[in-house]
């Protein structure tokens, strides 16, 4: 074995290029493929520390909904704390207190003095019955600093702390923070029962499932509101969106590097031929010369992924740097582990390793006549079993989509199917290659000449060894398609979808949503008052309304809003207050279903909760349809009878005609509304473009690098494949062909090799986002100047590589061409 490990070594030093280059591919692709997991695993670490900043150490949060008339009472706490996996429990009251100097209504919280409370709401000191704490800005609104009094429903309160505000955090609204007994006392004096707390923080033990604890819980009381914390919906997806993006863009990057390799060790096999007849010829066996390559393979693996990891690691300030410099995202969240990195590049080196053994496989097909032959057709299986086998996998992929249409895991059979059609299409692309060259012979003779036919002839019997070259352009071709194409599609959809919330410059939400104080006609009166203002309407939150069809009534969600302002936009049209009370508005889709037209009119009803029984409210004229989805029904806020408890401020929609000084006014406003949130179309696109650019800079810095990558072990695998036919190119002047046909020559094979990549690539790249887009993507958007980038960045080097070489075999003595290799 000591002998074998000698011999791999020999020979690896005298082919250092092709070794050298091997490790640098393995290494930059490792590094890559590290690197961008890690930031991945950091950002989910980071949101899960977000989730804890947010909801503190909580679990869960258990109470009733204002409109119910239950109350969590001393009984039925003590019952929950009775639960096996319930760890701790925090009482929590809420309330709105008036702040006495300016009338302004808080949203009040009392809290215990206890960990659960302090991790939840972000306070340090116990609180006292004089104490009170106030949120960061809400504390600027009220120019409030520690140790100022403040009056609140004519008790007096010295302010304790103010805590920071949480970043992102639209549930947790601007409040107020009492002692939970002096917040009870308050809701006594309304309330007519003894209300223990509105709702209980809830820390379950740490095995415990808390699924089932909130179900041990609603056992108690079948009425309870159970909230589980969770991350934002927005942020969870975003970053699962980019976690799919890179772990999908990570394993392209493997089979792109492990191609390069397992080319380099083929070229690496081919010009050993002459040493591994001789072995074989000596009396090695085949398992001695698989072990030779195998050892060889192994430590340019090894050597690559040990050198990427180093590189990874030591390299952290230089990422942290290009991290937050160059694509404007959040250093604190990368911190990377040690032993993430070692797993990580234990796949690495595992992906690697089983491409390795595909140059192992081969080498113990090798006779020595085999070897010694000048035929590089190594076709050690049959043409027509692959090519069975490759429709076979095609079939399967046909099925599967088949498959995906009635079965509940439509996402998953997509995939499969779209990844079974790539493995079937890059094992017959080969066969049908060779067969295709053949087939365009004639006609590349009658119209490129001589020179082009040779080209392309001697090319046939060769093409099986070149195929890795071949596979691995296209592979970078599909990173590129893939790539490109997901990232422009998703981003024009959230641009579409920000703009379907945005009908005007500006949006004012409530954060309380159904618990909101903000009187409608107050805000609307605050906001119209502003001079960059120019027009302001308001929508309600969601009401259910009954709706009589000839089936008889169904349950539909309402909303109230501006109809004169809607009807102005749509045909100038106004209606007086009498019409209004009687008119509304219908979504398409509501008309298409009901097949119901503007002027028809529709009877409309509400469930009575006193009487139990449905109330009509009479017929109503259709007053025309409108794009929005939210809600069937929009009825006017001069609507008086359809104002129940349910209907709050939820948005307002205001034009201005200085976007940046409404901004500014409206902080104004919101120190009168406290809980008021402010949205501008220009901000969020922006954010959304930054977060854009965060991926598109992390995919361009992975093509780029792979694209070097790529020429690199290209131009190497080409450059060797040419040199080692100087005989055949010697042949070929002496029997008269010239320097230009020469070079005609090697130009029109390395231009075939590329173009050929280049073309599986767009075939393959857009058969799989078409597969893809099958999941519901959306309107596809294509990139095509990354496409043409790249496709010049491979094209035009091997083109300068073509020319070297024409002008290197041109200027060699065709005696000493003809001598070459007789060793």
């Amino acid at each position: 074995m000591s002998n074998l490990r000698k011999l791999a070594l020999k020979l690896i030093y005298r082919n250092k290029w092709i070794i050298i280059s091997s490790i640098v591919c393995i290494l930059i692709a490792t590094t890559l493929v590290m690197t961008m997991l890690l930031y991945t695993f950091s950002s989910k670490e980071t949101l899960e520390n977000d989730l804890r900043a947010l909801y503190g150490d909580m679990d869960l949060a258990v109470g009733f909904n204002i409109e119910q008339e239950d109350r969590l009472t001393s009984d039925f706490i003590d019952d929950l704390a009775k639960l096996d996996d319930m760890k701790a429990m925090s009482k929590v009251s809420i309330s709105h207190l008036t702040l006495d100097e300016s009338n302004v209504s808080l949203y009040t919280v009392g809290v215990e003095n206890d960990d659960l409370a302090k991790s939840r709401y972000h306070f340090t000191y116990d609180l006292g019955k004089e104490d009170a704490i106030l949120n960061k800005d809400l504390a600027e609104a009220l120019q409030l600093e520690v140790g100022e009094a403040l009056a609140i429903e004519g008790a007096t309160f010295r302010l304790n702390e103010i805590i920071d505000d949480i970043e992102g955090a639209v549930s947790t609204p601007d409040l107020l923070i009492l002692q939970h007994e002096v917040v009870n006392e308050f809701l006594r004096e309304n309330e007519a029962v003894d209300v223990e707390a509105t709702y209980l923080l809830v820390k379950a033990h740490d095995n415990a499932n808390v699924l089932e604890l909130a179900s041990d819980i609603r056992e108690n009381n079948p009425h309870v509101r159970i909230d589980i914390t969770e991350e934002d919906h927005y942020v969870k997806e975003n970053l699962a969106n980019m976690m799919t993006f890179i772990i999908v863009l990570s394993f392209l990057v493997l089979i792109v590097a492990s191609l390069l390799v397992v080319s380099n060790l083929e070229l690496l096999l081919y010009k050993l031929r002459n040493q591994l007849a001789i072995l074989r010829a000596l009396g090695a066996t085949v398992t001695q010369v698989s072990k030779v390559i195998l050892i060889q393979g192994s430590i340019i693996n090894v050597a690559g992924v040990s050198l990427g990891i180093m590189c990874t690691l030591v390299g952290q300030g230089l990422s942290k740097r290009v991290i937050e410099n160059w694509l404007d995202l959040p250093t604190a969240a990368v911190t990377y582990n040690v032993i993430s990195a070692i797993l990580i590049g234990g796949v690495c080196l595992l992906v690697f390793q089983l491409f390795i053994m595909i140059s192992v496989y081969r080498s113990t097909t090798i006779l020595p006549i085999k070897i010694m032959q000048q035929n590089e057709k190594l076709d050690y299986r049959s043409p027509n079993t692959i090519s069975k086998l490759a429709k076979l996998v095609i079939i399967l992929s046909l099925i599967c989509m088949a498959f995906s249409i009635v079965s509940p895991y439509y996402a998953q059979f997509v995939l499969v199917s779209a990844l079974l059609m790539m493995m079937g299409i890059y094992m017959i692309f080969p066969v049908y290659l060779n067969q295709g060259l053949m087939w365009i012979l004639p006609q590349v003779k009658r119209w490129f000449g001589k020179e082009a036919y040779i080209a392309v002839k001697n090319m046939v019997p060769q093409m099986k060894k070149n195929t890795l070259i071949i596979l691995a352009i296209s592979s970078l071709m599909v990173i590129a398609i893939f790539g490109s194409v997901m990232l422009n599609t998703i981003h024009q959809n959230q641009l579409d979808y920000v703009e379907s919330q945005f009908p005007t410059p500006i949006v004012l939400e409530s954060r309380l949503d159904y618990e909101t104080q903000i009187d409608d006609e107050q805000l609307r009166e605050a906001v119209t008052a502003l001079e960059s203002v120019t027009n302001a309407s308001v929508l309600s939150t969601f009401g259910l309304v009954e709706y009589k069809s000839d089936n008889g009534y169904t349950s539909i969600d309402y909303r109230l809003g501006d109809l004169n302002i809607v009807l102005a936009e749509q045909s100038d049209r106004v209606l007086s207050e009498e019409e209004l009370e009687t008119t509304v508005l219908i979504s398409h889709d509501f008309a298409k279903e009901n097949e119901l037209e503007v002027g028809d009119q529709i009877p409309l009803g509400l469930f009575s909760e006193d009487d139990q029984q449905i109330i009509p409210k009479g017929t109503f004229r259709v007053g025309g349809e409108i794009d929005e989805e939210d809600a069937p029904i929009y009825m006017d806020w001069s609507n008086e009878s359809f104002k129940d408890d349910f209907i709050k401020f939820n948005q307002m929609f205001v034009d201005s005609s200085d976007v940046s000084r409404t901004l500014q006014e409206l902080e104004e406003v919101k120190r009168q509304f406290p809980e008021l949130k402010v949205n501008s179309y220009e901000k969020t696109s922006a954010e959304m473009g930054r977060m854009f650019l965060q991926r598109w800079a992390i995919f361009i810095i992975v093509m780029g690098t792979l694209v070097i990558s790529a020429i690199i072990g290209i131009c190497n695998s080409l450059m060797n494949n040419v040199l080692s036919k100087r005989k055949e190119f010697a042949i070929l002047r002496a029997i008269g062909v010239t320097k230009k046909g020469i070079n005609k020559i090697i130009t029109t094979q390395v231009m075939l090799y590329i173009s050929a990549g280049i073309l599986l690539g767009i075939l393959m790249g857009s058969i799989l986002i078409l597969i893809i887009s099958l999941i519901d993507l959306g309107t596809l958007s294509i990139n095509y100047r990354i496409l043409l980038i790249i496709v010049l960045a491979l094209l035009i080097p091997n083109m300068i590589l073509a020319r070297v070489l024409g002008k290197h075999i041109n200027d060699e003595k065709v005696s000493t061409a003809l001598t070459a290799d007789n060793k």
